[in-house]
């Protein structure tokens, strides 16, 4: 994880998502005239400005009961439920979670600034709850990485394969993701139906740091059982519950 006001995706790089992304946007935008951050939006906009750059709107109505400013490379959100702070989401990563999966009202609020998240690869995260969720989800901008680790091995971690290269985890299946596994696998899908037709049961992909991208690893949720099972590419595997026979086999 990054110390604030670090680039969190420093990882022997200085590529951003935006830089990485072929669809990015690569006009340049200038602050708006009378544009200024305040409040907890300002704090946080000091902390990340060589990041975000300047802002280019007036802050605003996010559309989940909270308040959102537009900045050159993200936004900076803020909510009354968590009024101490504000937090930033950048790039690539922010296009997607605006474009793709819904902003503030979708996918939900932030509760993290964006983070590094995978050794040697560039991945970032950012953690969003969505009003009435129990449970929050994270968006995952995952370029894959091709390259050597500290020790000469060698490592290909495959990208997501969504738009903007950001894929979404949440529900129970983040909940193992992020707090059994602690986010060291990365993305390569969203989460879909598994098996044939129209199956409650379902299914995510990832490509496990652990193997050294030699194989994936799968989390399955049942709908029958409600249980949560990790299936690693070795043939190693768990359930929530510690019995196997509830799983959704993939």
């Amino acid at each position: 994880m990054t110390e604030p006001g670090a680039d969190p995706l420093d990882g022997g790089t200085d590529a951003t998502p935006a830089d990485l992304i072929e669809d990015a946007p690569t006009e340049t935008a200038t602050q708006a005239s009378g544009c200024s951050p305040s409040g907890a939006i300002s704090a946080k906009w000091q902390q990340f400005e060589s990041i975000l750059g300047p802002c280019v709107d007036d802050e605003h109505d996010d559309g989940a009961g909270g308040r959102i400013e537009t900045f050159k490379n993200g936004y900076i959100d803020w909510t009354p439920s968590r009024p101490a702070e504000a937090f930033e989401v950048h790039g690539g990563l922010a296009e997607a979670w605006m474009a793709v999966y819904g902003g503030p009202a979708g996918t939900g609020q932030p509760l993290t600034d964006q983070e590094a998240i995978a050794p040697f690869s560039p991945a970032a995260m950012n953690t969003f709850q969505k009003v009435g969720d129990t449970l929050p989800s994270y968006l995952v901008w995952n370029p894959g990485y091709t390259g050597e680790t500290y020790d000469g091995a060698q490592i290909d971690w495959l990208p997501c394969q969504e738009a903007y290269q950001v894929c979404q985890i949440g529900g129970g299946i983040g909940w193992i993701w992020f707090n059994t596994l602690g986010a060291g696998n990365l993305p390569t899908s969203n989460e879909v139906a598994l098996g044939l037709g129209s199956s409650p049961d379902r299914v995510q992909t990832f490509d496990d740091e652990s193997s050294l991208g030699a194989y994936f690893d799968e989390i399955t949720w049942s709908a029958e059982t409600n249980d949560l099972c990790y299936f690693r590419g070795d043939g190693y595997s768990f359930s929530n519950d510690g019995n196997m026979a509830d799983c959704a086999d993939p």
